[in-house]
């Protein structure tokens, strides 16, 4: 029972739905912020739980979970839940309640229904953890009088920096600009033919006449300078044009609803929902119903080898907890 009761808390932090077979689901939302007049405070967004004791069909998140980790198959671990489960409910009909660890407990109440009580929201929100609660203490008309002082002046202070800011800019720019007039009154000017260059350049009269004689010959060729003053033609080098290798495309597993085994990634309460989970995923993904829910696999096959093999890639990538359905 108490192996059992940590899968519930892992499950919990990452499902909004974790079926218990035969006692029912603890269900959680996320409560948006919201002002609390008591405590003139904002509340930070909270997850909140609840149970539903109506739903308590199996929906093999828990076998799932317990598949894994053992390293068992589905219906083995299915196999285990149930007698956890049993013990639960042992211990609930013997001393009228039992723990659920961190999150939280169930009891009976004299007319026979059970009643939860949530445990450390905030342990099973991590993603919430960071966010704070913001009290807003008022302030006396004084203080935001000396507010207004401090605010002008800083104002004042902003001002009288930006101007002196401008006036060193421009100064600036006013050297730099009589350097450079300076550099160009004063240097004389370098012809071409003077400049620098790793190789010999050639005269003007010689480069007029070698594009004189490519114009009248139509085609522009390049002409070299050697020691022994000949000239020769160098043609352009043929590029071979190398077609760009186009990866492979790997195909994407086959969804067939007449198989009897499913690659689950999530069991949903309506058609809806699982629709909208499906046109929200990059992934082909198909719907699967069973009995009042709707699975959304990704896979599917006539063993469970078989599917389990398409847990690669995208698939495990994005969708980790993924597991292996019987219909």
């Amino acid at each position: 029972m108490k192996e059992l009761i940590r899968h519930i808390e892992y499950l919990v932090q990452r499902y909004d739905c974790v079926i218990l077979p035969g006692l029912g689901a603890i269900l959680s939302h996320c409560d948006s912020a919201r002002w609390d007049a008591a405590t003139s405070s904002w509340q930070a967004p909270r997850r909140v739980m609840s149970f539903n004791s109506e739903l308590n069909r199996s929906d093999g998140l828990l076998a799932g979970s317990v598949s894994r980790r053992r390293g068992i198959s589905v219906e083995a671990a299915a196999a285990s839940v149930n007698t956890a489960i049993g013990e639960m409910q042992s211990v609930l009909a013997e001393t009228g309640s039992v723990s659920l660890g961190a999150v939280g407990k169930l009891s009976r109440t004299s007319h026979g229904t059970l009643l939860f009580e949530p445990g450390v929201a905030e342990w099973l929100s991590p993603s919430m953890l960071w966010l704070p609660t913001v009290s807003v203490a008022a302030r006396s008309h004084r203080a935001v009088a000396s507010d207004v002082e401090v605010e002008q002046s800083v104002c004042r202070f902003n001002i009288g920096k930006a101007l002196r800011r401008t006036a060193a800019a421009i100064a600036i720019a006013a050297v730099i600009g009589g350097l450079g007039w300076s550099i160009k009154t004063y240097l004389p000017e370098v012809s071409g033919e003077q400049q620098a260059s790793i190789v010999p350049t050639p005269a003007r009269e010689q480069v007029s006449s070698t594009v004189a004689e490519a114009e009248e010959l139509g085609t522009l060729v390049l002409v070299i300078n050697r020691h022994d003053e000949q000239e020769e033609v160098v043609q352009e080098p043929v590029v071979e044009e190398i077609a760009e290798e186009v990866p492979a495309q790997v195909a994407e597993p086959a969804l067939n609803a007449e198989a009897s085994y499913f690659l689950v990634v999530a069991s949903l309460a309506s058609q809806e929902e699982a629709q909208k989970f499906v046109n929200n995923s990059t992934i082909n993904l198909g719907i699967l119903p069973a009995g009042p829910y709707y699975r959304v696999y990704a896979a599917s096959g006539n063993t469970a080898d078989e599917v389990l093999k398409a847990k690669q890639g995208d698939i495990a990538e994005r969708y980790p907890d993924a597991w292996v359905c019987r219909r």
